[in-house]
């Protein structure tokens, strides 16, 4: 298999029948996912504060005040944890409400996050026997230093099911995925055909 990279030029030339995804609103635009992503990095802080107190106390000999930082640490990562499972939630909620089940939108999911969600929205897919799925990962514009995430996470997972992929269709922000049901049925081997 190989996974087929459509250039800005062949954007235009859209041969299939699906229509195109409608644009998203800005990712970091729903204020009460990111209330949960604040308290998510507010734990995250308190976490890593924690366990460098821990650390100290264990150096220092006090094994009972190590430990009592080391539980503090495990409280703040669970909170933390929570907190982004409920943005995540609330995030996958905002941007795909409206949608039908043959388009799926990743804006303000952390790439774990999307990860789990694609494998879900997939599995749906393939029970329901829907042919094709649009994958909303955006163009990566907001990775750190530029350099897209998603979009390469998604291509990876992807891998694993018997599926033809295009990456930048119907845009570059895009992966539209194809599942071809009867290879699956006469192979004994999960792959993807990535074009």
């Amino acid at each position: 298999g190989y996974i087929q990279r459509r250039s800005s030029r062949d954007m235009g030339n859209t041969s299939s029948s699906a229509p195109a995804p409608a644009a998203s609103p800005r990712p970091g635009s729903v204020p009460e996912a990111d209330v949960y992503r604040e308290k998510a990095g507010k734990h995250a802080r308190e976490r890593d504060a924690a366990r460098d107190r821990a650390q100290k106390e264990k150096e220092r000999g006090d094994k009972r005040a190590a430990q009592k930082f080391f539980d503090l640490a495990n409280q703040q990562r669970d909170l933390m944890v929570a907190a982004n499972k409920e943005a995540a939630r609330l995030y996958f909620a905002h941007y795909n409400r409206g949608r039908d089940i043959a388009t799926i939108d990743l804006h303000g999911l952390h790439v774990k996050e999307a990860v789990a969600y694609v494998e879900a929205h997939v599995a749906r897919c393939k029970r329901d026997k829907i042919p094709a799925l649009t994958i909303i990962v955006g163009a990566g514009n907001r990775s750190v230093d530029g350099i897209p995430k998603l979009r390469p996470a998604v291509e990876e997972i992807m891998t694993k099911y018997k599926c033809s992929v295009t990456v930048g269709k119907p845009n570059k922000g895009c992966i539209f995925v194809e599942f071809d049901e009867k290879q699956e049925l006469h192979s004994w081997f999960a792959h993807c055909i990535i074009m």
